[in-house]
């Protein structure tokens, strides 16, 4: 029979799941002291209180609560510890409360995980960003292998209920995290490997990384394995430098995209295939790089990254792999600046034309990214993306063979190829290992790197001052007369607020 998974809005399906509610823990379940008064509260009534059933022929089989965080709290703050340990959180906290399920379809776990995918995605939609809640010790193991959830204090005894409890808690992100990879790997790549005889993540990895040996010595490829690079952006250079770092043995990774593949991403981005057609690209690239190792710890943000999430995005992050779209300048300021506030290093490398432009931010070396490409908030959006444009390659080793007319800025699109983004991946995926194992040679801003194939040119240099540099203050004036000339690169000058990918 199919099962349906909807959230309850309407009169009577809520009296339904009150009495699933009874059923559960007053009449099945000796164990709970309730009373009736106890199967109703003042957070049933409450607007942004949330009620997700799964139905099987109108019947509510399963239910669910979810309590989100108001004036009047959570209803586990009257815990000390959880109180406690909600202080000390940022973001919105979220309850998740009064999961019960009929006798008969208890043993099926699949309904339970389904059911809470569907209250904690929707209340991640509302803002929540962490989980908190008290569970029966005997549910814990099926809680903390199901959805993630960790102990945050000991034991305790409610008093109301005279019952024993154990405070939770786990970030709504890894929670559907948890539950994506649960879902993949069921019937996955880590299934495939135990029927090739594969015993565990280190048997598989031991022989999957061998060939990184010799340029990697076990303690640098351990050290790879264990660092955590955010990758903002799936798109030309985000897809690849995912896929591209996977197999350099990376183990954990922040993404960000909220997009989806269309035809005009086929040309380079490496998730396109008419298979993945409408997929969204967040989505695409987690199976790709699970499909190259299941055992990476990746956490999704497929909102993609904004003012709000930002600080999220980066939290336990070793470096970012920038992989946003040219023109989302913004949001792209926000977080150079944000990770170098958090200590963390930046590389940025630029698909134009055959050529990779790259460029590094150390936290504590060189310059910042507003001091490097000489940003101020008086500036519109045109003149930023101006002052982006000749500050990541100097040299502009693709000018002799791009036709400018396929350049529009009022449309935010222009020539781009494949081999530029694959090209980007392997300068990145370099210069990531040069930083984080500490290897010689790492150059920050106002250093500058550029390869290009097609013109067999490489240039590095060292542009003092940034574009504050009399050269880059020409380059300036001469690009933004040619726009004026050229009707067709006038830009918008409303800043997109998220982010899609490039």
């Amino acid at each position: 029979m199919e099962i349906q998974f909807k959230q309850i809005t309407n009169t009577n399906d809520l009296i339904s799941v009150y009495k699933l509610r009874k059923q559960v823990f007053v009449d099945e379940e000796d164990r709970f002291s309730f009373s009736l008064d106890h199967i109703v509260d003042q957070y049933d009534s409450f607007e942004e209180t949330l009620n997700f059933g799964a139905i099987i022929n109108d019947k509510i089989i399963a239910a669910v609560r979810v309590t989100m965080d108001s004036q009047a709290g959570l209803p586990v703050d009257m815990y000390p510890t959880v109180d406690a340990f909600k202080k000390q959180l940022t973001g919105r906290c979220v309850n998740i409360g009064w999961l019960c399920c009929t006798k008969s379809h208890r043993h099926k776990t699949g309904i339970l995980k389904t059911l809470v995918k569907h209250a904690v995605y929707e209340a991640q939609k509302k803002g929540g960003r962490h989980l908190l809640s008290v569970i029966h010790p005997p549910a814990y193991d099926l809680f903390h292998s199901c959805f993630g959830v960790k102990k945050i204090g000991r034991e305790f005894l409610d008093e109301n209920l005279n019952v024993q409890m154990i405070p939770v808690h786990a970030p709504v992100n890894d929670i559907l995290n948890h539950l994506n990879a649960d879902s993949f790997l069921k019937n996955g790549p880590e299934h495939r490997l135990r029927e090739l005889g594969f015993d565990g993540k280190y048997h598989y990895l031991e022989e999957a990384l061998s060939r990184n040996l010799g340029i990697f010595s076990l303690a640098e490829q351990d050290k790879i394995m264990e660092s955590r690079i955010a990758i903002p952006g799936l798109g030309g250079v985000g897809g690849q430098h995912l896929v591209t770092l996977a197999r350099a043995g990376f183990g954990k990774f922040n993404i960000a995209d909220f997009d989806q593949f269309e035809p005009v991403n086929f040309n380079r981005q490496y998730g396109a295939k008419v298979s993945q057609l409408n997929q969204p690209k967040i989505d695409v690239m987690y199976k790709e790089a699970m499909d190259i190792n299941p055992f990476l710890d990746i956490k999704q943000f497929p909102d993609g990254i904004s003012e709000q999430n930002i600080d999220e995005f980066l939290d336990g992050v070793d470096l970012v792999a920038d992989g946003m779209d040219f023109f989302n300048f913004d949001i792209r300021r926000l977080l150079f600046n944000k990770a170098r506030e958090k200590k963390i290093p930046v590389i940025t490398a630029g698909p134009l034309g055959f050529s990779a432009a790259m460029l590094v931010f150390m936290p504590d070396d060189g310059m910042s990214f507003d001091q490097y490409f000489d940003i101020t908030d008086k500036l519109n959006l045109e003149e930023k993306l101006i002052r982006f444009f000749i500050g990541l390659a100097p040299k502009a080793t693709q000018a002799s063979y791009i036709d400018i007319d396929f350049i529009s800025m009022k449309n935010q699109k222009g020539p781009s190829m494949g081999a530029g983004c694959q090209l980007c991946s392997a300068v990145v995926a370099a210069e990531a290992v040069r930083i984080l194992l500490k290897k010689k040679g790492i150059k920050p801003v106002p250093h500058y790197f550029q390869y290009d194939p097609f013109t067999r040119q490489f240039h590095q240099g060292y542009l003092s001052k940034g574009n504050r540099h009399p050269l880059q203050r020409i380059k300036y004036k001469i690009v933004k007369n040619s726009l004026k000339k050229n009707k067709q690169t006038r830009v918008s000058i409303e800043s997109p607020k998220v982010l899609p990918a490039n």
